[in-house]
């Protein structure tokens, strides 16, 4: 914008936003929560529900990924001399991959299942990573980051779904509060850790650094399944 400073322009632009998201939220009648007589099962019981892990692990891991990359990507570009169009566009259509398959993948899940779905995420976060160890191109951070959006928005909403099935009404602040406190413990620490990572390591390594998570991920829902498979053969 005419007259600003740097980047000042787009902290006006944000600020109009928050502005404009308090007056909306002011106007939403949010009802009160039914009190009820039954306490729940104990926090420590519902933590070892073997959906409630998984659902932990996929969103927490999934957001470890994302935010590993994506934190450090605007730096990195920076380092490899593009401009800031260049990223700004490699950012936003990161933003796009993350929340615009949000109108279809509950579609999805409830078709083929939150499992299978999230899976499906996993190979776009390993094609992501490949692609983003091909090269330095543009293109490479362009396509890569866009995947890893992709492959967030599929594993974050499949463990927030897994978690909504793992409590009744009387649990639900409970395990949900801890369920969140978990997964932005991860993603404090992954946005923390990516610029060491990235200054000690490079941006190979933080890729690299990346694929344990993918495994773990993959790892918790074929767990899941084969859980699943079990009670189903033993009902």
């Amino acid at each position: 914008m005419p007259g600003m400073v740097g980047y000042e322009g787009a902290f006006w632009v944000l600020a109009i936003f928050c502005i404009a998201a308090a007056i909306i939220v002011l106007g939403i009648n949010i009802p009160k929560p039914v009190e009820s007589d039954d306490p729940g099962r104990p926090l420590s019981e519902i933590v070892r529900l073997p959906k409630f892990i998984v659902a932990f692990v996929t969103a927490m891991l999934g957001f470890a990924v994302m935010n590993l990359l994506m934190t450090a990507t605007p730096i990195t570009m920076r380092v490899i001399s593009f401009d800031d169009v260049e990223i700004a566009d490699v950012i936003q259509w990161h933003i796009v991959g993350m929340f615009a398959p949000g109108f279809f993948t509950g579609f999805l899940m409830k078709r083929y299942g939150v499992v299978s779905i999230v899976l499906v995420g996993c190979v776009f976060f390993l094609l992501a990573i490949l692609i983003s160890l091909g090269g330095t191109d543009y293109i490479h951070f362009l396509v890569s980051l866009t995947l890893i959006g992709i492959g967030w928005n599929f594993a974050f909403t499949g463990g927030t779904i897994l978690v909504t099935e793992v409590h009744t009404p009387s649990e639900q602040a409970r395990v949900q509060g801890f369920n969140d406190f978990i997964i932005f413990t991860g993603l404090a620490i992954t946005s923390l850790s990516s610029g060491i990572i990235y200054h000690f390591f490079g941006w190979m390594w933080l890729n690299i650094m990346a694929l344990p998570f993918i495994l773990g991920i993959t790892l918790s829902a074929l767990w899941l399944r084969s859980v699943r498979r079990q009670q189903q053969s033993a009902a």
